[in-house]
């Protein structure tokens, strides 16, 4: 919604929650008691001041009206057809007209006849018919209308009718929104000032408590994070770790992670050996020593059966346990090779089931189970590659770095 929408209904929102309903007073002698506009009397219709008139035969106790005033005039319709009013001016939402009725007075007429036109317009009447009570009716409502807009409105009471009518006119109340004081500079000041600091003192809280959780649930990372090994005891075998890299993770005592990387046999070092010590190394487990001095190591939990985490490292076990059988494969049909890291002496090289004077075919092919074992390492190499950033990509960690 666009600011120069919303600014308005929160002003006239503003304008409600900010003021008061009150009810104002406008006397027949005195006005209105803010304002101190008066009422507008006819002129030719002889109203006068009830409390001062000596001949008026309608005498009312001024203790029991409004300010002890009122103003009275009667409507003879043979003698002037023109009606007796009154004009009230007020800006509200609510009026209200009040006047005494009276009853049986001697040489008196006491009959009531009003119409009431608001800005003009006939809004109401009012008939009184006099009993044989002598008592007067004080604080008469005789008109009432609380459905106005708030502006300004004029409110005209009239005797009107074919008969003589008497108006003992005494006040008008209306209701208007009076907006509430505004407060002094001296006690605004601390107001917003606390506001201001309670405004700050709260962002600060809400930024404390996020940090606190971020810090909180960092730490939580750190000390689950573990060793991984590429090669599990379920899912790969106990022969042939050639070119396998371990790496574990440690936790010191002040939450820093460290890592340290185990390197077992290499390639060329296995292809060196005899058929007789593959066969020895592959029934034997492998065994790796680590390094440090650091303590509180915890192994990685493996991803859970069935998901594709372990699918997809069964997969890699798989690959590479069949590469390796390809690899010792060729070691059998080839036989003992000597690697270019073979650190033996010439002179005590191990005998070789091919024969120093083989033919050129023999040759080619020991040349082409050479460039094959190459290619099988190469794989072997990928496919740890894989599982090891795939392990730590399970664990939310980021890959450590090989050299």
């Amino acid at each position: 919604m666009h600011p120069w929408v919303i600014y308005p209904v929160l002003s006239y929102l503003a304008h409600f929650s900010a003021a008061t309903l009150v009810n104002r007073t406008i006397d027949d002698q005195f006005g209105d008691s803010v304002t101190r506009l008066m009422p507008n009397y006819s002129t030719i219709t002889g109203w006068s001041q009830g409390a001062d008139c000596t001949g008026c035969h309608i005498s009312l106790n001024p203790g029991y009206t409004f300010n002890g005033t009122w103003h009275d005039t009667t409507y003879i319709p043979a003698v002037n057809p023109s009606p007796a009013s009154v004009n009230i001016t007020f800006n509200g939402t609510a009026v209200y007209a009040y006047c005494v009725l009276a009853n049986a007075v001697q040489e008196a007429a006491t009959y009531t006849n009003l119409t009431f036109l608001m800005d003009g317009e006939l809004v109401g009447t009012f008939e009184h018919i006099p009993t044989t009570s002598t008592a007067y009716q004080y604080n008469t409502s005789v008109y009432a209308n609380t459905s106005l807009s708030y502006q300004e409105h004029i409110l005209t009471i009239m005797a009107t009718g074919t008969n003589m009518s008497v108006i003992l006119f005494d006040y008008v109340d209306y209701t208007v929104d009076e907006p509430d004081p505004s407060p002094t500079p001296t006690s605004k000041s601390p107001n917003v000032g606390a506001i201001v600091g309670g405004v700050i003192g709260g962002i600060m809280m809400i930024v404390i408590a996020v940090l606190a959780f971020f810090l909180i649930r960092r730490r939580r990372r750190n000390a689950t994070r573990v060793a991984i090994d590429v090669y599990n005891d379920k899912t790969a075998p106990n022969h042939g770790l050639i070119g396998t890299n371990l790496q574990h993770t440690a936790l010191d005592p002040h939450g820093e992670v460290h890592g340290e990387t185990v390197t077992a046999h290499s390639m060329m070092g296995v292809m060196n050996r005899t058929s007789a010590d593959t066969q020895l190394g592959s029934a034997a487990a492998p065994s790796f020593s680590y390094g440090g001095t650091h303590s509180g190591m915890v192994v990685r939990s493996q991803p859970a059966p069935g998901s594709k985490a372990a699918q997809r490292q069964e997969e890699i076990a798989r690959q590479v346990q069949a590469r390796e059988e390809e690899l010792a494969s060729l070691q059998k049909r080839r036989g003992p090779v000597h690697g270019p890291t073979s650190s033996a002496p010439a002179s005590s090289a191990p005998a070789s089931s091919v024969s120093p004077t083989s033919s050129g075919s023999g040759a080619e092919t020991d040349a082409a189970m050479a460039l094959e074992v190459e290619r099988l390492k190469q794989e072997v190499d990928r496919l740890q590659s894989q599982k090891r950033e795939m392990l730590w990509e399970m664990n939310d960690a980021p890959p450590p770095v090989y050299e």
